[in-house]
């Protein structure tokens, strides 16, 4: 995984002074403090900007990081860094839940770049974001261009795991590695809810997730996830 990471890191930066070497050394180790402090020394190249852009990701400084990409955009427009910036800066909107604005950005990229690497990932967000507004229709078309397109795909897991959702907002009440105790919720829960348990493998470790309601509208799962919230279960409405 770091060594993927790595190499993601430092493919962009063509000819990186030692101290970039450095700075992405302590961007994978997770010291992005640090990492920012190295590679401010280079702002003035549009790979240092979109470095420090990476960075502020990471600690949620996301006005920071949108002010580096903007400058890509401004300083070096036909670089090849262009293109990764605009994604990022659409990311920082679907980060913020700004689905409509990141939405807006994913499609002009989409038009823009007709041929691109980032393509299928500029789907998968589409995607997402059509899931969030219960736009079934629209979050299964996205999904379908993946899959045709783009089988060998690093998102092509992720079109795994928005299938497994379904095309209907739930709400989660708990996450357990037992079964028994996830059978506890569920017996509490349903004489009141429409109450189900899914099954997820992670890391060969079987985690028992109790799930209120299938719900087309999202207000509908709001309405449901505020009650329980106020029964003190720990809500989370999915997608």
């Amino acid at each position: 995984m770091l060594k993927k990471l790595f190499i993601f890191v430092l493919m962009p930066m063509s000819v990186c002074a030692a101290t970039l070497d450095d700075a992405a050394t302590d961007y994978i180790y997770g010291d992005y403090q640090e990492a920012i402090s190295k590679a401010y020394k280079h702002r003035g190249r549009a790979d240092g900007l979109y470095f420090l852009g990476l960075n502020y990701i990471k600690i949620g400084d996301y006005a920071a990081a949108r002010k580096y990409f903007k400058k890509i955009l401004r300083q070096f427009p036909g670089s090849k860094f262009t293109e990764q910036a605009r994604i990022k800066m659409a990311d920082i909107y679907f980060l913020e839940k700004n689905f409509t604005q990141a939405k807006i950005m994913y499609n002009e990229i989409k038009r823009k770049y007709k041929i691109s690497n980032f393509l299928p990932l500029v789907y998968l967000r589409l995607a997402q974001i059509s899931a969030k507004e219960g736009l079934w229709r629209d979050k299964n078309k996205y999904l379908n261009v993946i899959e045709n397109k783009y089988p060998q795909s690093s998102e092509m897991r992720y079109v795994k795991v928005l299938r497994s959702h379904g095309n209907y907002f739930t709400v989660q009440v708990g996450a357990f590695s037992s079964q028994e105790n996830a059978n506890t919720i569920k017996k509490e829960l349903q004489n009141r809810y429409s109450v189900y348990i899914v099954s997820d493998i992670k890391d060969n470790l079987t985690i028992y997730k109790v799930r209120v309601g299938k719900f087309q509208r999202r207000k509908s799962a709001q309405t449901a996830y505020a009650k329980l919230l106020n029964e003190g279960y720990p809500a989370i409405i999915y997608p």
